[in-house]
This record gives structure tokens, C-alpha cells and sequence, in this order.
């Protein structure tokens, strides 16, 4: 419908172009109506009357029509309706503002720095990234590696939030990596600096990589409240949680969870941290409490399978007085709920690898192990698992799992074949716990499965001066040119080789570089022959987070 205003407006002949080809022309046309198919559609509108004075209007992306693919890349040409990559969206706000039900939002490889926080509501959205973005039917080829699609916070923006996902049903988010986030506000608290999940269902993240995020007070990553969903096959890993003040609690350098129900499937969650305030410098007085470095949960049901919870930690247990900053449960900590750990492996947390403060907790077929405490609090179910500590339990033991390039099994480890039941029982039968890929037959193994052993395309990957980051990476005739590039490829275990010579900014390495995986190895040429040099970069030269097994710098 349109109105017009004005002197002359007698006998008004309307002209409607309705963006699909389809045209209406008459007099007195000022209401009108349309049919369109799937898409978005720009409307335009001419007004003339008797003495050829004429007023025109368009509307840009006017009417949307579901479901939509909305196709995005950083090098797209902005074309509506966005239907492929030479087209494709360059603005992902408008993205994720105009996915109604059912759409879809694909997401080419590249880096979306943003200026204000994604949201995602509706039903049935599904956002899918790090495609190879190539022109040609469909939206083709992706892969986390080779093509990652980053939505980060660039260092213009002081605070953000990364993604909202609010009163959404059944609606995904894969392939993507959330990074950067910082959502840390003096006197209040913003949770989830990557992702907040708000009185949701039927959510699911797969395949994400949530790095280096920070929040105040809750989830340095995942803030999920009374909601309902799965997270699968993620890394959540190098996030934190501060303080708010010098006598805070604080909760979940990682994940986050009041209410609602989360399976966590097949995921790590390694390296996280709880820290204490940033706004008060009086350390000596500060006495902060901080409970659940990986995950912290506060209520609801629960369920953690096949995931990795290794190195998480909360920092600065007692001030210079001696005051103690209450820290607990490094990695996992329960405070009310129903939280189910099975087939997972807790390692090298520090302080506590679980604690039961409230609620039931339970843990079967799992490695707990090389924590500060593996087991604490009263009243945990244990069933068929390695504790270090001895913890008793039902057909519970103690003895040195063997863990070799990261968490995989030796093959003469005690965990092999020592579950409660058939690894087909548990959905692991074409899982591995070793790196000859060989498949879980009879009795589950314990502790943590990868879905494939270490392939020879990561195990050990070479990097030298005349190398370049577009090869494999997997010999010495084929090696990367920088440190960067081979520690963003590399998987649990990998060993990295470095050549002869100086690697610094001018050759492309970007400091620090983040060692943050389970048996990854960093070698050089010897300690006069090999130099990674930081010099320009205003940081030091590794983070090094979440590496309780067999990780190392040599020469």
C-alpha cells in the first residue's frame, strides 16, 4: 500500500515494479497486491498524476520471501538476492538480522570482524561456514582448516558479545570459529563472550571452534540459559572468566549451563581459565571465588559423552596475605542438576579435575587423571574408570593409562577393553583410543575416542625458511614457510618440525603462537640454529594452554 501527499494529487496513475519481473500500471493503484516465490526482492514505486509531476521510491531487499540461502563472503558483489557466491552478501549482520524460519546462511572462508553482536532467533536457521566460496552450482566445498570462517571482534571495538541466540528453535550453527570475543563490563556482567544461548530448544553447534573469548562472571565462551541442544564435535579452548570486583564468584571459564538440557558430544574443552578481577589492582585484598575453569554447571540435565576436558584451571589460589582465592573444580564443577560423564577423559586440570557441590554426578568409562585432585566432593557415581587418586567405585582401578601423542592409548594400556559394556553400547564401534586408527571392538576402552587415528597428513608436519604456507606440510620438499600455519593445522599429537634459520613477523609468523593440544611437539634445528623471533610484535613468542600430556618445546 501507498499514500500520496502533497498539491496536484487528483487522478494519480501509480506504476509498480515488484523486483520479479512482474509490473502493475493504472490509476488509483495505491493498494496492490503480489505473488512471489522464494527470495528477496527490491520494490519500486512511480506516482505521476495530470501535469506529468511524478514522486519515485525503492525499497532495497524490500520483501523476503523463505526459505532462503543467503550466500556471504568478504569478496562477494552484494547482488540480491545473494543466491551464490559471485553474488554473495558482504554485510553478515544483515545475514543473520534477515534469517527468518528455514533459511539458510552459508558462510565462505575469511574473517568477519564485527562491530555489534550477531543474532540468530526463529525457527529451523541454520548458519554453515568456511566454504571454499568458489562460483559454481550450490555453495560446494567446505572444511574448518582450509577455509575457516572467523567471526571475531576487531581491536577497534572495545566490548562485544560475538552471537546472541535467543527464543530460537531448532536452528544451527556449524563450521565456524568464534574467537576474540570480550564482553568484560566493570560493575555489571555480560555472560557468553562468544555465544549465548537464551531460552532456546532444539540448538545445535557442530563442528565450532570457540577460542579466546572473555566474559565477565559467566562462560568465557558458551553462556547457555534455560535452553535445550547439543554441542558436537567443538573445541573450546583458551577462554576465560574474570572477576567483577575484588569479592566476586565467578563461574565457567568455558561453558556455562543453568537449566534446560545439553548433551556436549565428542568435543574438547582445554586451556580455559578462571581469573580473578581486572578492575581492582589490590591483590593483597582480593578474595575472589572461582568455580569451574572448563565447565560450570548450575543447574538442569545433563549429559557429557566421548569429550576431552584437559588443562583448565583457575589461577592465583591465595593473595600475598595469604588470603585464599576459593578455587574448585578445574575442570568440571557441579553445583545443582543431573550431569552424566561417560566415556570422557579428565586430565591435567588444575586443582580439581571434577567437583560435586550439589546435584547427582555420575562418571563411567572415564580416565581421571594427572589433576590435582581427580575426584572431589561427596557422593560421586563412579563406574569402570582409571582414577589416579584411587577413588573407589564399581570396578574402578588406578594405573598409568598410557597416553602417547596426546590422548590416544598405547596399546598396552590397562584402559583398553576395560569398560562396562560393548563399545557398540555406547555408539564409539567405529571409534579409535589409538593411533593406528584400529577400530573399539568387544569391550569399550575408557576415556576418550577420536573418530580416526593420527593420519600421516598431521602426525608430523615440517616447516623451513624456503617452505611455503600453501604446501602440505607433511615432508621436507613440502613444508609450510611459517610456525603460524602448521600450529593452525596441526591435531592432538602432532609433531612439528622447524628448520635451520630465523622465523619472525617479516616472514609471515603472527606472536603469539598459541600451543594449545595434547601432545603437540614444537622441534627445532637446535637451540643455535633454530630462532623464533617476536621482535615488533609487542607479545611473547607461544601461549602455551591446556597441554597435561607429553607437549613440549625442544631445541
Amino acid at each position: 500500500a501507498a499514500s500520496a501527499a502533497g498539491t496536484n494529487t487528483a487522478s494519480l496513475t501509480y506504476r509498480w515494479n515488484f523486483g520479479n519481473g512482474a509490473l502493475t500500471n493504472g490509476n488509483g493503484l495505491s493498494m496492490v497486491t503480489n505473488t512471489y516465490g522464494s527470495g528477496i526482492y527490491t520494490v519500486s514505486l512511480t506516482v505521476s498524476n495530470t501535469f506529468n509531476e511524478a514522486a519515485s521510491l525503492t525499497r532495497t531487499d524490500y520483501i523476503l520471501v523463505g526459505p532462503l540461502s543467503i550466500y556471504v563472503a568478504t569478496n562477494g558483489s552484494a547482488a540480491a538476492p545473494y543466491t551464490n557466491w559471485a553474488t554473495a552478501l558482504r554485510d553478515i549482520n544483515w545475514a543473520f538480522d534477515n534469517a527468518g524460519s528455514n533459511d539458510t546462511v552459508y558462510l565462505a572462508g575469511g574473517t568477519h570482524p564485527l562491530t555489534r553482536t550477531l543474532l540468530v532467533g526463529g525457527n529451523g536457521v541454520s548458519i554453515r561456514g568456511s566454504y571454499e566460496g568458489t562460483i559454481g552450482t550450490g555453495p560446494g566445498n567446505h572444511d574448518i582448516d582450509r577455509w575457516p570462517t572467523v567471526i571475531t571482534r576487531p581491536s577497534s571495538v572495545e566490548y562485544l558479545r560475538l552471537l546472541t541466540i535467543g527464543g530460537a528453535t531448532n536452528s544451527r550453527l556449524e563450521n565456524v570459529i568464534l574467537s576474540g570475543g570480550l564482553s568484560l563490563v566493570s560493575g555489571g556482567n555480560v555472560p557468553g563472550a562468544g555465544v549465548a544461548i537464551l531460552n532456546s530448544s532444539g540448538i545445535r553447534l557442530s563442528n565450532c571452534r570457540l577460542l579466546k573469548n572473555n566474559s565477565t562472571d559467566y562462560g568465557g565462551a558458551v553462556y547457555a540459559f534455560d535452553s535445550y541442544g547439543v554441542i558436537s564435535n567443538c573445541d573450546v579452548s583458551a577462554n576465560s572468566v574474570h572477576a567483577n570486583g575484588w569479592d566476586d564468584t565467578i563461574y565457567g571459564g568455558g561453558i556455562y549451563l543453568s537449566g534446560g538440557a545439553w548433551t556436549l558430544l565428542d568435543s574438547s574443552v582445554g586451556g580455559n581459565n578462571t581469573d580473578r578481577s581486572r578492575y581492582r589492582d589490590d591483590y593483597n585484598n582480593n578474595r575472589e571465588r572461582l568455580y569451574g575453569g572448563g565447565i560450570y554447571v548450575a543447574s538442569g540435565t545433563h549429559l557429557v559423552r566421548n569429550c576431552a576436558i584437559y588443562g583448565n584451571n583457575g589461577s592465583r589460589p591465595r593473595n600475598s596475605t595469604g588470603t585464599p582465592h576459593t578455587r574448585l573444580g578445574g575442570g568440571l564443577y557441579i553445583n545443582g542438576g543431573s550431569v552424566q560423564v561417560v566415556n570422557s577423559t579428565l586430565v591435567g586440570n588444575n586443582n580439581e579435575g571434577v567437583r560435586r557441590a550439589g546435584g547427582s554426578l555420575s562418571l563411567t568409562n572415564c580416565i581421571v587423571w594427572g589433576n590435582d585432585d581427580d575426584v572431589a566432593g561427596i557422593g560421586v557415581i563412579l563406574d569402570h574408570c582409571d582414577i589416579e587418586d584411587g577413588d573407589s567405585g564399581t570396578a574402578c582401578f588406578s594405573a598409568d593409562p598410557l597416553f602417547e601423542r596426546g590422548l590416544y592409548l598405547a596399546t598396552t594400556s590397562p584402559c583398553t577393553n576395560a569398560g562396562s559394556d560393548n563399545a557398540s553400547a555406547f555408539g564409539l564401534s567405529t571409534y579409535t583410543t589409538h593411533t593406528n586408527g584400529a577400530a573399539d571392538a568387544g569391550k569399550v576402552d575408557l576415556g576418550y575416542h577420536y573418530s580416526a587415528g593420527l593420519l600421516p597428513s598431521f602426525a608430523d608436519l615440517y616447516v623451513a625458511t624456503d617452505g611455503n604456507d600453501t604446501n602440505s606440510g607433511t615432508s621436507t620438499g613440502a613444508a609450510f614457510r611459517t610456525v603460524t600455519k602448521a600450529l593452525q593445522v596441526a591435531k592432538d599429537g602432532t609433531h612439528i618440525h622447524v628448520g635451520i634459520g630465523a622465523f619472525n613477523r617479516s616472514g609471515g609468523e603472527v606472536f603469539p603462537l598459541p600451543m594449545r593440544k595434547p601432545g603437540l611437539h614444537v622441534k627445532g634445528a637446535g637451540p643455535s640454529q633454530t630462532t623464533l623471533d617476536a621482535a615488533g610484535a609487542n607479545d611473547q613468542v607461544f601461549t602455551i594452554t591446556g597441554i597435561p600430556v607429553d607437549g613440549r618445546l625442544e631445541d
